[in-house]
């Protein structure tokens, strides 16, 4: 039986994204694009990580420490588990929408909640195939892997999973209890997913520069010190230590035991327990009327603030941008004497300030390619949808809606990047203008972009809402999209166009984002609104 329930899961997890209404060519099509965009962002991943872990090989080896190399990939994997599954964990485990379906059936708890754990422990493998085979790709390209490493290299990486599951499954636990009954769930969840996205940033930008103050001042033994299974990685790979894989094992397998076994003897109440909080006082109160291309915005804002998913997968260059704001606060003084710097040697200040204006307006650009809520907006109306359509509202009003809520969660901090940019950094007047037109054209056309994906790769066969922002056709066109329209202009400069001068560049950029714009717009409201009516 739990053979059966990981199939089900695993199938549902996977399969569904190539699945197709329309047999032959077209879905073959499909398949072929997904394709490509998983190859691309698998080689992204991998390439990104290895060029982490050679920096890392690199420092530990300047230190005589090759032991650390082993211990430091070991500290990353537990780490990028824990982060990639806890809320997987929770919303699996403890908040499945299916419990009380699969609980009135004959089957037992503990077939369910097995099947659940081994769906997260294959989570976990893919996460550690994105650290694991990077690192040790780098450490056969500048050394030897001998016999006596590989068997414990293999068992380790096979079992260090099962100690951030564990920890996975307890934190989880323990959020599903904390929110039980929370009013403000949403606005916990986004506490804690802005909380983790900013540790993460923090760490990647600064992670170089802490292990090298670590291993100056001998910290890293100490760090290793409240962290054993790393340290007991390492040891076991590189030296080959028995007794090192030993401890190893019992400290990953021992903790997922027993929080199985304590799981198991909770699952029933856990799954069965009503999560409900303070109702509220029914107030009397004269409806207001609204137009139905604003009743249908407001809904649209009320959906995204209300699923923390939602805003950290479809609209993270929000974070990025207030980031970017902040960040060129706290710097301006270091920023203001750099350029003072420049501008004091051989160059003139003209010749300066138009790249510095085109460096900040492809990073405020790159932000607006990765806030697009559009490429989800039409699949999370989920079975739903025919009350959109059956409405009195035309394709015309919801795209309307549904891209202007785009345009409205989008435009406050990116404006706000915009001005403090602005008033920082000694940009001309023309540069000024573009600072705040080519960004904000560009946010307009990924919007609509999202919504053409949307449109032409609808999906309403999801139980969980993470299904459709994750896996999803058209998260994937919206993502790549926007960014491949953001890559293509600043990879023709620098191949063949570099000789343009920057501030003319920017404005054939402003042109090019204007006529994308124009021929989206056209196509939604022509073939988009025909595809529309016909889902």
């Amino acid at each position: 039986m739990t053979k059966l329930l990981f199939k089900i899961q695993l199938s549902a997890l996977f399969s569904r994204t190539f699945k197709s209404k329309k047999k032959g060519q077209r879905s073959t099509v499909k398949k072929i694009l997904i394709g490509l965009f998983t190859l691309y962002i698998v080689g992204a991943l991998l390439f990104s990580s290895g060029m982490i872990m050679h920096g890392i090989y690199t420092l530990t080896s300047s230190f005589q420490m090759p032991q650390a190399y082993f211990s430091i990939l070991a500290f990353f994997i537990l780490v990028l588990c824990l982060i990639g599954s806890v809320f997987s964990a929770q919303s699996l485990l403890f908040e499945a929408k299916d419990n009380d379906l699969l609980l009135s059936m004959p089957i037992p708890p503990q077939a369910i909640l097995l099947s659940r754990f081994l769906l997260l422990l294959l989570l976990e493998y893919l996460f550690e195939l994105f650290l694991a085979i990077p690192a040790v790709v780098v450490y056969c390209m500048n050394s030897t892997l001998s016999a006596i490493q590989i068997v414990p290299l293999v068992l380790a990486l096979v079992v260090l999973p099962f100690l951030s599951l564990a920890c996975s499954c307890l934190i989880g636990w323990l959020l599903s209890a904390i929110t039980a009954r929370m009013r403000r769930k949403t606005l916990f969840y986004t506490f804690f997913y802005l909380l983790f996205f900013a540790a993460y940033f923090y760490v990647v930008s600064n992670g170089q520069s802490m292990l090298t103050t670590l291993m100056q001042n001998g910290g890293l033994d100490q760090l290793f010190t409240y962290v054993p299974p790393a340290f007991l990685f390492g040891k076991a790979v590189y030296s080959g230590d028995s007794l090192s894989l030993l401890y190893l094992l019992l400290w990953c397998i021992l903790p997922l035991f027993l929080v199985l076994l304590m799981q198991s003897k909770l699952f029933i109440r856990i799954a069965t327990t009503k999560k409900s909080a303070k109702k509220r006082v029914y107030k009397e109160k004269r409806v207001k009327q609204a137009p139905p291309r604003w009743a249908l915005l407001r809904k649209e804002l009320r959906r995204f603030f209300s699923l923390p998913l939602y805003i950290f997968n479809s609209a993270i260059g929000i974070f990025m941008e207030l980031f970017l704001s902040v960040f060129l606060l706290i710097k301006r003084d270091g920023i203001a004497n750099v350029i003072t710097y420049i501008t004091e040697q051989e160059l003139k200040s003209d010749q300066i300030t138009p790249y510095l204006s085109m460096l900040i307006i492809v990073m405020l650009v790159f932000c607006c390619s990765a806030t697009v809520t559009t490429s989800v907006s039409i699949s999370l109306e989920g079975n739903r949808f025919w009350i959109l359509q059956s409405a009195p509202f035309t394709a015309t009003d919801v795209f309307i809606a549904k891209v202007g809520a785009n345009v409205v969660i989008a435009t406050p901090p990116l404006i706000l990047a915009c001005l403090i940019t602005s008033l920082l950094l000694p940009l001309s007047g023309k540069e000024i203008a573009l600072v705040f037109l080519l960004p904000l054209t560009a946010q307009g056309c990924f919007a609509l972009l999202g919504m053409i994906g949307n449109v032409l790769f609808p999906r309403f066969d999801w139980t969980n809402e993470t299904v459709v922002i994750k896996q999803s056709l058209s998260a994937f066109v919206g993502m790549i999209g926007s960014m491949a329209l953001t890559a293509l202009p600043l990879i023709l400069y620098i191949q063949w166009l570099h000789f343009i001068a920057p501030l003319a560049y920017l404005l054939y950029c402003w042109i090019y984002f204007l006529l994308l714009t124009g021929i989206f717009l056209a196509y939604l409201l022509t073939a988009g609104k025909k595809k529309y009516e016909r889902i």
